[in-house]
């Protein structure tokens, strides 16, 4: 993943009731800000907080243990971070407090504060679905981000099978069809068109040969980042 100069990291009011340290709350906000799970190294990790590696490597195994997280193998080194569903999270996101990209003898300035609401439901994220087979929606950031985690070459397999069960077993179109892939579809593909799998990111450069990310461009336009 690239890493700008206007890259954030945003905790939310309610985080605080989670009890975490500094570098737990650090992490955690940064893992959140990836709604659809964040697929990096420990490296990349580092180079958005500065904190030391054996501080993230102890941080992420408190989050994991702690289940506020989970950690699945993706590519390589890379691991697939989520944040788990949380009781404090309110319906709608709130006054949220932007941390500096590394730490400043862990002192927070009062000027990172954003004073605006911004009120985004999780329903505004699914609402504006495409359709990518007769039973399959998605919207164009999950789409983004499956092709960027699993390489355009195998996402339309997914899709395909996907397709094929909804269809087989007549299955609704209310069906979560983005956890449906996460959870069993992705293994499901693999197993039925194997070695069609690997990470998107080796055919994402631009015309310079610079590594590039769709997805956080689609996010960036979206919510203008």
């Amino acid at each position: 993943m690239n890493i700008s100069d206007n890259d954030y990291i945003a905790t939310y009011q309610w985080m605080q009731k989670l009890d975490l340290t500094l570098a737990e709350t650090t992490i955690y906000a940064l893992i959140y800000g990836f709604k659809n799970g964040m697929t990096c190294t420990k490296e990349y990790i580092q180079a958005r907080t500065g904190l030391h590696m054996n501080t993230i490597k102890n941080t992420l195994k408190r989050l994991k243990d702690r289940q506020l997280i989970t950690v699945e193998k993706a590519f390589g080194y890379e691991r697939t971070y989520i944040c788990t569903p949380c009781s404090y999270e309110p319906s709608t996101t709130q006054k949220r407090i932007v941390l500096p990209l590394k730490e400043n003898d862990n002192e927070q300035s009062t000027s990172n504060e954003v004073t605006e609401t911004h009120t985004t439901t999780a329903a505004e994220d699914t609402s504006k679905k495409v359709q990518y087979a007769d039973h399959v929606f998605l919207t164009e950031e999950q789409h983004y981000q499956l092709e960027w985690d699993y390489g355009p070459d195998f996402v339309p397999l997914v899709i395909k099978v996907l397709n094929d069960y909804k269809k087989d077993k007549n299955i609704s179109n209310d069906y979560d069809d983005y956890q449906a892939i996460l959870k069993w579809v992705i293994d499901a593909a693999d197993k039925k068109y194997p070695r069609m799998k690997y990470s998107g990111k080796w055919n994402m450069l631009d015309k310079d040969g610079n590594l590039r990310n769709p997805l956080e461009e689609l996010r960036k336009e979206k919510y203008a980042l």
